[in-house]
């Protein structure tokens, strides 16, 4: 999958739990060998999203 992107935008009011775990096996497809510093990232920044807009 050379040069294999994606990038989803979302507001704090999008439910996007559904459709991000519909999509978590493609994500992790994508990441390849990144996938655990992807989920490490992910982890991390979690406290620091917003929680309404600004």
């Amino acid at each position: 999958m050379e040069g294999a992107a994606v990038a989803v935008w979302t507001t704090p009011a999008t439910a996007g739990g559904p459709v991000f775990a519909e999509l978590a096996p493609r994500f992790a497809g994508l990441a390849g060998d990144r996938a655990a510093a992807y989920a490490a990232a992910e982890d991390a920044l979690a406290p620091r999203r917003p929680a309404e807009p600004f």
